[in-house]
């Protein structure tokens, strides 16, 4: 004898029955028993309640042969799950999911937060280019420094040039000094010597000091 294969929705049918026909039994004794409880109170004996037959004989039918057709007034449950099966909504439901939809709200937090985005942006720039313009202006003001710096070293070594040459200059106009006044002692007879001889010796000394501050600066 083979196994027969019984569907789930069977088995949750005849579960089902089963569970509503007991229901109606004990619908169907309760008033039943009431009039025998209050006629054996003054014996005080129970009586068992008396029991239907007929829902007894349904149920066994029913497990016997659960393929079968159900009972009259039994009725499955209802698997139609296309849209014509599924009750209409209320319109005032529809409207409150069509006004309570996420998708403006999140478009707003994308606007939001690509405004917010672009705001931070906006800052860094701006704080970037102060920091540039800073920058600029501080090199500019070293710059305008060395070059006043680089000036007054061209200046010095100008003057020192200048200087030089004129050390150069009165050096010379020195030596022709003193070979003129070599050659005009030569020329003078011997006793003027002695009469000039202390003043030959202040403008030897005083050439002497002379050569003495022109080679200094060269020196230097």
């Amino acid at each position: 004898m083979g196994y027969v294969a019984v569907p789930l929705f069977v088995i949750v049918t005849s579960i089902l029955a089963l569970l509503l026909l007991s229901m109606m039994s004990l619908n169907e004794t309760a008033p039943n028993t009431l009039p025998a409880a209050t006629a054996t109170r003054p014996s005080r004996k129970r009586k068992s309640p008396p029991s239907d037959p007929a829902p007894i004989h349904n149920i066994h039918q029913i497990i016997a042969n659960p393929m079968g057709p159900l009972p009259a007034g039994y009725s499955p449950f209802s698997s139609d799950f296309s849209p014509a099966g599924i009750p209409a909504q209320n319109p005032a439901e529809q409207e409150e999911q069509t006004t309570g939809d996420p998708q403006p709200a999140a478009a707003s937090g994308r606007t939001l937060s690509s405004s917010r985005r672009a705001e931070q942006n906006r800052k860094a720039q701006r704080a970037f280019r102060e920091r540039r313009d800073q920058h600029m202006k501080t090199l500019e003001s070293r710059s305008a420094l060395l070059d006043t710096a680089l000036a007054s070293a061209d200046e010095a070594n100008r003057r020192w040039e200048e200087c030089r040459a004129l050390v150069d200059q009165l050096r010379v106009e020195n030596a022709a000094l003193r070979a003129a006044l070599t050659q005009q002692a030569q020329l003078l007879p011997a006793g003027a010597l002695n009469n000039h001889g202390p003043l030959l010796e202040e403008s030897e000394g005083a050439e002497e000091v002379k050569n003495g501050a022109g080679e200094r600066p060269k020196e230097q």
